[in-house]
Protein backbone atom coordinates (compact mmCIF):
# COMPACT_ATOMS: atom_id res chain seq x y z
CA UNK A 1 0.00 0.00 0.00
CA UNK A 2 1.25 3.28 -0.86
CA UNK A 3 1.33 6.06 1.77
CA UNK A 4 -0.67 9.06 0.98
CA UNK A 5 -0.54 10.98 4.10
CA UNK A 6 1.36 13.50 1.83
CA UNK A 7 -0.65 13.93 -0.97
CA UNK A 8 -3.72 16.35 -1.66
CA UNK A 9 -6.65 14.91 -1.09
CA UNK A 10 -8.01 17.06 -4.38
CA UNK A 11 -5.71 16.25 -6.37
CA UNK A 12 -2.90 13.49 -5.37
CA UNK A 13 0.05 15.76 -5.52
CA UNK A 14 3.06 14.64 -2.78
CA UNK A 15 2.83 18.16 -0.84
CA UNK A 16 6.27 16.65 0.81
CA UNK A 17 4.84 17.14 4.32
CA UNK A 18 1.20 16.13 5.74
CA UNK A 19 -1.19 18.73 5.10
CA UNK A 20 -3.08 18.21 7.59
CA UNK A 21 -0.25 18.00 10.26
CA UNK A 22 1.21 14.79 11.52
CA UNK A 23 -2.54 14.04 13.32
CA UNK A 24 -4.38 14.56 10.62
CA UNK A 25 -6.10 17.65 12.57
CA UNK A 26 -3.95 20.67 11.90
CA UNK A 27 -4.26 22.10 8.21
CA UNK A 28 -0.59 23.68 7.43
CA UNK A 29 -2.44 26.21 4.97
CA UNK A 30 -0.96 26.29 2.07
CA UNK A 31 -1.66 26.17 -1.30
CA UNK A 32 -0.92 23.25 -3.61
CA UNK A 33 0.62 24.08 -6.84
CA UNK A 34 -1.11 21.60 -8.53
CA UNK A 35 -4.54 22.28 -8.49
CA UNK A 36 -4.45 25.01 -6.70
CA UNK A 37 -6.62 24.61 -3.50
CA UNK A 38 -5.87 26.14 0.09
CA UNK A 39 -5.15 23.49 3.04
CA UNK A 40 -7.50 23.63 5.34
CA UNK A 41 -10.26 25.67 4.00
CA UNK A 42 -10.96 23.99 0.42
CA UNK A 43 -10.49 20.58 1.27
CA UNK A 44 -12.05 20.08 4.89
CA UNK A 45 -14.79 17.86 4.12
CA UNK A 46 -15.36 14.83 1.58
CA UNK A 47 -17.93 17.33 -0.61
CA UNK A 48 -15.55 20.32 -0.31
CA UNK A 49 -12.75 17.93 -1.87
CA UNK A 50 -15.27 16.14 -4.49
CA UNK A 51 -16.90 19.78 -5.37
CA UNK A 52 -13.53 21.21 -6.09
CA UNK A 53 -11.79 18.43 -7.69
CA UNK A 54 -14.78 18.83 -10.47
CA UNK A 55 -14.15 21.53 -11.15
CA UNK A 56 -10.94 21.42 -11.64
CA UNK A 57 -11.03 18.68 -13.45
CA UNK A 58 -13.21 20.84 -15.73
CA UNK A 59 -10.82 22.77 -16.57
CA UNK A 60 -8.46 19.65 -17.53
CA UNK A 61 -6.57 19.38 -14.88
CA UNK A 62 -4.57 23.05 -15.06
CA UNK A 63 -1.98 23.84 -13.04
CA UNK A 64 -2.21 26.52 -10.93
CA UNK A 65 1.83 27.10 -10.59
CA UNK A 66 3.06 25.83 -13.83
CA UNK A 67 6.18 25.94 -13.49
CA UNK A 68 6.14 23.58 -11.12
CA UNK A 69 4.29 20.98 -13.36
CA UNK A 70 7.04 18.33 -14.30
CA UNK A 71 7.68 17.70 -18.02
CA UNK A 72 6.64 13.82 -17.65
CA UNK A 73 3.15 14.94 -15.50
CA UNK A 74 0.64 12.51 -15.72
CA UNK A 75 -2.63 13.41 -14.56
CA UNK A 76 -4.22 9.80 -14.25
CA UNK A 77 -0.74 8.62 -12.34
CA UNK A 78 -1.24 11.98 -10.12
CA UNK A 79 -4.87 11.10 -8.93
CA UNK A 80 -4.41 7.55 -7.81
CA UNK A 81 -2.69 9.27 -4.67
CA UNK A 82 -5.49 10.69 -3.77
CA UNK A 83 -6.08 9.91 -0.01
CA UNK A 84 -8.30 6.75 -0.41
CA UNK A 85 -10.78 8.25 2.08
CA UNK A 86 -11.39 11.13 -1.10
CA UNK A 87 -11.87 9.31 -3.70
Amino acid sequence: MIDKTNNCRICGLDLLEPPWGINGDNPIHIICPCCGAHVGLDDETYEQVISYREQWLSDRGKWSVRRHKPDDWNLAEQLKNIPDEYL
